[in-house]
């Protein structure tokens, strides 16, 4: 694998965990409420 292609995969994995990561946070700080 060349240079740009790992610097690649490395940003896009990053880029995905980070996003779930922040999701995730989000979530834990501003749950859903409930409908009735």
């Amino acid at each position: 694998m060349n240079t740009s292609a790992l610097i690649m995969m490395i940003f896009s994995i990053v880029l995905l965990w980070g996003g779930l990561v922040l999701a995730v946070v989000h979530l834990a700080k501003n749950p859903e409420e409930p409908e009735d």
